[in-house]
């Protein structure tokens, strides 16, 4: 064996997408049968996890237009997903590295990742 690579969601780090659709609910008065239609049987979040949607237009798709000045507020909820590391993963890798090179491999959207990586730089999640 030459490396390792690990997925991001549901290996290193749960996630939770309930929560982001109930804030999006929440603060913008959306029903959330409109929200979870839209997002995942209408395979638009499949789409925008592809690249094929921008953040511009992931999500005014869903709301009207006279709601945009809440959109920004819906972005950085939907990207704030990840909830805390799975230690035991955390661990594990924490001795692999000596033996192998290790590779995070994801189909993290720029959401995400946007909101992933800062809180790796405040610290939220340590390794």
């Amino acid at each position: 064996m030459k490396c390792l690579a690990f997925d991001l969601g549901r290996v290193l780090f749960d996630f939770d997408y309930i929560i982001a659709l109930d804030k999006i609910k929440d603060a913008l008065g959306v029903p959330p049968n409109k929200i979870i239609n839209e997002l995942f049987y209408n395979n638009f979040a499949t789409d925008y996890e592809k690249g094929l949607i921008s953040n511009t237009n992931f999500i005014p798709v869903l709301l009207q237009p006279s709601v945009y000045p809440l959109i920004i507020m819906s972005l950085s909820i939907y990207g704030a997903i990840f909830l805390h590391p799975k230690q035991e993963v955390i661990d594990l890798l924490s001795r692999l590295k000596i033996l192998y090179p290790l590779y995070l491999i994801s189909n993290i959207n720029e959401l995400h990742f946007k909101a992933f990586a800062e809180k790796i730089s405040a610290g939220f999640f340590t390794f």
